[in-house]
């Protein structure tokens, strides 16, 4: 039996400083327990007065946790995150009871600005980028989150903070990675911060990250995976199979981003790409030079050290090709903010533009040269994107016992062309991805908050017009001392997914951009089988009619924090309504209905100088759901 041993062994690191003015500031204990949130309200509350439950990654966390992604980085600190692995649209997130397809449910930000996907795919382009030494914090909110950011966040909300430097430093960083000694890796990443005066700071981050992954046949898949596994064997093996390619390749995954300070105004731009191979996901295929099933002529092949024979159950899982996709996603985002106050009346104004392209690619793999046959080599398997403008205007007023915030988020998506201006399906033109479309959301909030000695009161509402979906919380916080408080929340959020689930997209129109109107294959030039359903026509009306996910929770919470320990508890009733979910049959997305769970966590940490010690757990039960 042959066990892969994996083996990310850094073998070589530098760094280089110059220009460089030390830090002398000092975090009191009082600073280190009373440290500002930034997710979950308008009101920027502290950790401890915070109204829902929140999870603080701190940098000298993400720096000690050897996470190489977020990913890996969410799954060490919050409790009961999941990431899990999709061979058709790469790494797919869950937490509080809720896991799905993709991570529609979930909301991905950058210093508060929305970084999802709204075409398709929700939260993307951050997951197995990497480059986690440009960030200060991660703030993970935990269940639904609708008052603040909208539709999509009725799983949780991750909020990335970058660093934020006010001197002058210039950092170089080089390091190279190795798995098992036969495969390498090298990341580049370069700081450079300036100081022009007293109100103006700039600095720009840079980062690019090569590696060959664990190497070909080293992962291996347990259990009973989707095709092209072969699904009537009746026995999978106990120590798993391998699969066709190598874990955590990437051919090259980059960052490149630049903050500008002057006086109230911020400026952000963040240009990345990420690219996620998915040959690791998918069964080996012994003979991939040869389409379908090996006939006669075909050699036996090694496979775990033994010859497999052509006949038998190697012998057909062939994935036709698609085993070489590759996700590939670039986003670029311009962010502009400013602040400013008069009197007790405080007024703050978000913008930004957001271009993205997302694609999914043949890569060009030697063994698979003659695999195709007489099927072209497509350049992209899919092409799309979109455009995103946002404008949110919000006043606060701040009086000794009572805070208000109130305002309006005005946003543009422009869905179906990628920065180049394409969206279509393998270089077909008039085959596109998702519909040329054009959504306008407008949304009004409210929040409100009495604190008062040991006693807060939250209050907030939102309303989504575009996607229906109307967001409420409230929350008792009893601060029973300086670093344990007691609260209960109840908070809800909708979710309209994203463009593809109601206009026509890929799986509903035919190669000349026609709704079809009688059933089809999904896969036209592959001869249908006994096992081949056909897909029913749908009209847009009928897409239209999808109802959008609704989720609340009522939750009982405790936190306390002091300079050594950390300990939080938590026990919720949730429910999850018209969920979203794949229906093959349909071959679109659906209403699944309603069910109900119970949700119980707790975390513990201890710190004392360099040592960090700490544990999580979370127990979810369905109840009251046939």
């Amino acid at each position: 039996m042959r066990i892969p041993i994996l083996l990310a062994l850094l073998f070589f690191s530098q760094t280089f400083f110059a220009q460089s003015t030390p830090d002398q500031r000092v975090i009191s204990v009082e600073e280190l327990i009373d440290s500002t949130v930034t997710v979950g309200s308008f009101l920027d509350l502290d950790l401890q007065n915070s109204p829902v439950s929140i999870t603080v990654i701190t940098q000298d966390q993400i720096q000690n946790s050897g996470a190489r992604h977020l990913s890996e980085l969410l799954e060490i600190f919050v409790p009961g995150f999941q990431y899990l692995f999709n061979k058709w649209n790469g790494i797919i997130w869950g937490m509080r009871g809720v896991a799905a397809d993709r991570n529609t449910k979930f909301i991905v930000l950058v210093n508060g600005h929305k970084m999802n996907h709204e075409s398709r795919d929700g939260a993307y382009s951050e997951l197995d980028l990497g480059f986690l030494s440009d960030l200060e914090k991660v703030e993970v909110l935990r269940g639904p989150a609708g008052l603040v950011y909208g539709s999509g966040s009725i799983a949780g909300v991750i909020n990335l903070v970058t660093k934020r430097r006010n001197k002058v430093e210039t950092v170089a960083e080089q390091s190279m990675e190795t798995w098992a000694l036969h495969t390498f890796g090298t990341s580049n990443k370069i700081l450079v911060s300036r100081v022009v005066n007293e109100h103006t700071h700039a600095q720009l981050y840079g980062g690019f990250r090569i590696s060959q992954g664990s190497g070909r046949g080293v992962p291996r898949l347990y259990g009973r995976p989707s095709w092209p596994y072969p699904q009537g064997h009746p026995s999978p093996p106990a120590n798993g199979v391998p699969a066709e390619g190598s874990s955590w390749d990437t051919p090259g995954n980059f960052i490149l981003s630049g903050e500008l300070r002057l006086k109230d105004w911020k400026l952000y731009s963040r240009f990345t790409r990420q690219v996620t191979n998915a040959t690791g996901m998918f069964v080996l295929d012994p003979w991939p030079e040869i389409a379908g099933a090996p006939d006669s002529t075909a050699t036996p092949k090694l496979v775990d050290g033994v010859l497999a024979p052509r006949d038998g159950f190697w012998g057909t899982t062939e994935s036709w090709g698609n085993s070489r996709r590759q996700y590939q996603v670039t986003n670029l985002s311009l962010q502009a903010s400013r602040d400013f106050t008069l009197g007790i009346h405080q007024f703050k104004f978000r913008s930004g533009l957001d271009l993205v392209t997302n694609r999914i690619v043949f890569r060009k793999l030697s063994y698979f040269t003659n695999s195709l046959g007489n099927q072209p080599e497509f350049k992209y398997a899919e092409t799309f994107g979109e455009r995103r403008c946002n404008l949110t205007g919000t006043y606060l007023l701040n009086l000794s016992h009572f805070h208000l915030a109130a305002g309006l988020d005005s946003r543009i998506f422009f869905f179906g062309k990628d920065i180049s201006g394409q969206n279509s399906q393998q270089d077909k033109a008039e085959h596109y991805i998702v519909d040329n479309v054009t959504y306008f959301n407008q949304a009004i909030f409210a929040e409100s908050v009495l604190d008062y000695k040991k006693i807060l009161i939250d209050l907030g509402i939102r309303y989504d017009l575009h996607s229906r979906t109307l967001n409420t919380r409230m929350g008792l916080v009893y601060k029973a001392t300086k670093a344990l408080n007691f609260r209960v929340i109840h908070h809800s959020s909708g979710n309209n997914g994203s463009a593809d689930n109601y206009e026509f997209n890929r799986n509903t129109i035919d190669d000349y951009g026609n709704p079809y109107s009688e059933a089809h294959y999904e896969t036209p030039y592959i001869k249908p089988t006994e096992n081949s359903v056909p897909i029913e026509p749908v009209s847009l009306k009928e897409l239209r009619r999808l109802k959008p996910e609704k989720a609340s929770s009522t939750e009982l919470a405790s936190y306390f924090q002091n300079e050594r320990w950390i300990l939080g508890v938590s026990a919720s009733y949730n429910t999850i309504k018209d969920l979203f979910t794949w229906n093959q049959v349909s071959f679109r997305t659906i209403n699944a209905g309603k069910y109900n769970f119970v949700n119980a966590e707790w975390e513990i940490r201890y710190s004392q100088h360099a040592f960090t010690l700490g544990a999580n757990h979370v127990i979810s039960q369905l109840v009251n759901t046939e």
